[in-house]
């Protein structure tokens, strides 16, 4: 889900999950806050859920059959200037944090954004099986206090991934 499609719909700022929204004048003291002390990450993880967050804000934009329908193309027209020009395109679909948490229907809006592309011809690579598969915590596959980049586990579990695509 992680395509950006909330990013690309001009959402009004009011809109925007918490998370997302521009910082205050506090903003400098939570970067340092975030930088220079332990107390802030564990805080922010053991109290805000900012996965489940972006996941619930963005799983809104996969309702919208039009919106869905216009990132299709637009990918679909990337895949075919890329092939123009010799080059490979391959489509990772990158599962939110919360997704890998609660997966039987936190997995649907993704579903729906594949089976799209794939209707459009996109073939489209989605490890959110295989990582279910693994059986690991999702916590461990996302930094600490973070839940939406990848940690070392993680990337190493989407560089298998693409390893297999590309055999």
């Amino acid at each position: 889900m992680s395509f950006g499609i909330a990013e690309r719909t001009g959402a009004v700022q009011k809109e925007l999950p918490a998370a997302c929204r521009p910082r205050s004048v506090f903003g400098s003291v939570l970067d340092i806050l975030r930088t220079r002390t332990r107390i802030y990450p564990f805080v922010k993880t053991r109290f805000f859920d900012r996965s489940k967050s972006y996941y619930e804000f963005d799983s809104r934009f996969y309702e919208d059959e039009a919106l869905l329908d216009r990132c299709v193309r637009k990918i679909v027209r990337i895949g075919n200037q890329c092939r123009q020009r010799g080059m490979a395109f391959d489509l990772f679909l990158l599962p939110y944090e919360y997704q890998l948490r609660k997966p039987a229907d936190a997995l649907e809006p993704q579903n729906r954004f594949k089976n799209k592309l794939e209707k459009a011809g996109v073939e489209v690579c989605d490890p959110a099986a295989d990582i279910l598969s693994r059986h690991m915590k999702s916590r461990d596959l996302f930094l600490y206090g973070d839940r939406i980049h990848l940690s070392k586990a993680g990337h190493r579990i989407m560089a298998g991934s693409v390893r297999e695509k590309i055999r």
